[in-house]
Order: C-alpha cells, then sequence, then structure tokens
C-alpha cells in the first residue's frame, strides 16, 4: 500500500508522540543560586521534560519546607506575588516562577521545584537553589579611635605612626566585599590596597536577615609621600544582574555597591642635617674660643612648616651635633 506525504508526515508525529508518551517525566533543568536587590524581581527555572504524563499529578515549588502548586500562586491566593512565567506552562514544561517585588524576609531561602508522581509519594526532584535578597546598608562610615567619621570627612595622624582604619556598613545583606584604594590628591591616580586588609568581621543587624560588617586597614608606618592621600572603601554585595531602580537616588545601588571616601592628613618632622660632618674628631688649642654652629633642616609642614631647636652636646676636643627627634605634637 502505497502512503501519501501527508499521510507518512502524519504518522511518524503519531509515533513521536507515542514515543515521547512513554518517556519517564524528569526535571532536566533546575533553578540556580542567584543574589538580587530586595524590590527587583526574580526568575527561578524550572523545565519538565515530558510534561503531560500520565504519572505527573502535579508540579509544585518549595521554598524552604512550605510547598505550594499551580493553583496556589497569583493574585488573590495565599502567594499573589508569585506566578508562572509561561501561562502554557502544563504543555510546554517550562514552570519557571517569576516572583515579583522580592521580600527579604519572605524570599530569602532555598527553593527547588519538583514532580509528584500519581500513586506514590515519591517526588522527582530538583537540585536546591538559594535566592539571596540584598539589601543595600542604611548606612555606611569610616572609624578612627572609636570615633565615627562621615563620607569626605578629615582625619589627621603622624608620621611613622601606625594607623587603623575602619569601615562599617550597617544593616546589610549578604556579607558584602571590601575594596580598599587610596587617591593622590596632587596626581588624581588611584591605587588599590591589598596589604593590611583584613576579612570583614560580621555582627547581628537591628533586626533579623540583616547584618553590620565591619572591614579592617591597618598601615604598621605612615609614610608622608605614600599616605597623605585620600582612602576609598567601598563595599559590593555580589549582585548577578544590574538592575535598574527607579527614583533611585543613590547611583550605585542598582549594582548593589557603594563607596565612601575620607582625607587624611599625615603631619609631623622628617629631619635632616646638610653641610654637617658628622662623627669627625675636631682639635682646638688650649684657652681657644670656639663656636659651633648646628643646622637643622626641618621638612615637614603639614599644613605649616614646623621647627624645632636642636640639642648641642660636646666633650674635651671632640664637639658633637645631635638631633632631637621629637613628633610635632610634643614641640613646645
Amino acid at each position: 500500500m502505497a502512503w501519501s506525504k501527508t499521510g507518512l508526515t502524519a504518522l511518524l508525529a503519531a509515533a513521536l508522540v507515542s514515543v515521547a508518551t512513554c518517556q519517564d517525566p524528569a526535571i532536566s533543568v533546575s533553578p540556580e543560586d542567584t543574589t538580587l536587590l530586595e524590590g527587583t524581581s526574580a526568575v527561578l527555572d524550572c523545565t519538565v521534560t515530558n510534561p503531560q504524563h500520565a504519572d505527573i499529578t502535579m508540579v509544585k515549588w518549595y521554598r524552604a519546607t512550605k510547598s505550594f502548586n499551580s493553583e496556589q500562586i497569583g493574585p488573590g491566593t495565599s502567594y499573589p506575588r508569585y506566578s508562572h512565567v509561561d501561562a502554557d506552562y502544563a504543555t510546554s514544561g517550562n514552570y519557571a516562577l517569576l516572583i515579583d517585588s522580592l521580600v527579604l524576609d519572605e524570599d530569602n531561602f532555598n527553593w527547588k521545584c519538583a514532580i509528584v508522581v500519581a500513586g506514590t509519594t515519591d517526588e522527582i526532584i530538583s537540585e536546591e537553589a538559594f535566592l539571596t535578597v540584598a539589601v543595600m546598608p542604611s548606612s555606611m562610615h569610616f572609624y578612627y579611635n572609636t570615633e565615627l567619621y562621615n563620607d569626605g570627612g578629615e582625619i589627621q595622624s603622624n608620621i611613622s605612626m601606625p594607623f587603623e582604619l575602619e569601615c562599617k556598613t550597617t544593616d546589610t545583606n549578604p556579607e558584602p566585599s571590601f575594596k580598599w584604594s587610596k587617591r593622590n590628591r596632587a596626581t588624581d591616580e588611584i591605587t588599590e590596597i591589598t596589604e593590611g586588609v583584613s576579612d570583614p568581621l560580621g555582627e547581628a543587624g537591628s533586626q533579623p536577615n540583616l547584618y553590620t560588617f565591619t572591614s579592617h586597614l591597618k598601615i604598621d608606618s605612615l609614610d608622608r609621600s605614600e599616605d597623605d592621600h585620600d582612602f576609598i572603601c567601598e563595599m559590593d554585595l555580589g549582585l548577578d544582574d544590574a538592575i535598574d531602580m527607579e527614583n533611585d537616588t543613590d547611583t550605585d545601588a542598582s549594582n548593589g555597591t557603594k563607596s565612601i571616601s575620607i582625607k587624611l592628613g599625615v603631619y609631623g618632622l622628617e629631619p635632616s642635617f646638610e653641610g654637617v660632618i658628622m662623627n669627625t674628631e675636631l682639635t682646638f688649642d688650649a684657652g681657644a674660643s670656639v663656636t659651633i654652629v648646628c643646622l637643622q633642616t626641618a621638612r615637614a609642614a603639614n599644613p605649616d612648616p614646623t621647627t624645632e631647636r636642636v640639642g648641642l652636646k660636646s666633650a674635651t676636643g671632640s664637639p658633637l651635633c645631635h638631633q632631637v627627634a621629637r613628633r610635632a605634637e610634643n614641640l613646645g
């Protein structure tokens, strides 16, 4: 018997449907870990192969230990902010979940989808993913000697002294990464700081799921040429997507970053002796009158030059010129 082209096509299509119907249902695409800002929308993937298989009773989602199916989401249900990306999910097998206006306390959990198998208590479960609802810090400040400094502030410290600066973010989620850098005020060159930076320390915030994190920068000995700069602290929440937020007054909030800077003034004496031969033995005739001049050129001056008297000691036949080094704050 001869088959027409149309008849063969129909037969092949029926055979493919029959084969597909015999295939066991499975989850081919699972949700993945993602981090998005509170108030934005998220999509969690879930693709079911052979969605019309007779053994599929339903496909449902788990949010931590709570579960809900397709009939329990959408306007007027217990989960009005949740909906399917594909309205024809039962045929297409695309059970991806759209979550509108993320809420920290309601959505910051582990998620997974599952196929309920007919006539059993068995479920075919996807890989589990964590949806991190990110929250920008309510405030970000520097601390120096336990005193709070706002963005754009100024502090002063002594040359050659150890220096420690804290950068603190308040009431944020998740733990941010911190990056320190310094900007040369004369050249506007910015250099990243990697040495002396500690891992951030976290503590509970003012409400559940929010935390305060502090990053420390430590410099063993301040150098005026190297450290008399603007110091910058930047925190990054590590968002997976750049979300545009309407009416956002913080230009960095859309990508989950925020930075603050502070001016560090390094002052004090860096004395040097010029035109003096040190440790040289001089011989004078007995009873001679001798005048010994000891000159110090003091380089410091932040913001104004600072001078200091230099002590002079003498020994019989061997006058010596000694430098007296004192820090600027101790000068009379």
